[in-house]
């Protein structure tokens, strides 16, 4: 029994480091990531509308900001960021 002890502790024993496999994101983190793209886009979706109407600038700009604040992780956030931008530099031809 103690051959077959020391057999075991030997052949259980491994030179090589073990190697830790990143799981990835959970199904729940993809779900949420989604679902933020989602309402990001569909928000920045209606400050560009606000944006084409007349006088709609000012509105257009605080959408832009909340969604730039808000969903900062996202494309949308870029997007909005670079909106601002524009209207900014509107202003100031004006």
């Amino acid at each position: 029994m103690l051959s077959g002890a020391a057999l075991w502790h030997v052949l259980s024993k491994s030179d090589q480091p073990v190697m830790h496999v990143d799981a990835g994101p959970t199904l729940e983190e993809i779900r949420r990531t989604i679902d933020r793209e989602a309402i990001s886009v569909q928000l920045l979706a209606a400050a560009d509308m606000l944006a084409e109407q007349p006088g709609g600038d000012t509105m257009a700009e605080e959408r832009y900001r909340y969604v730039a604040d808000e969903y900062a992780d996202t494309e949308a956030a870029a997007s909005a960021r670079l909106r601002l931008h524009s209207l900014s530099q509107r202003r100031t031809v004006q």
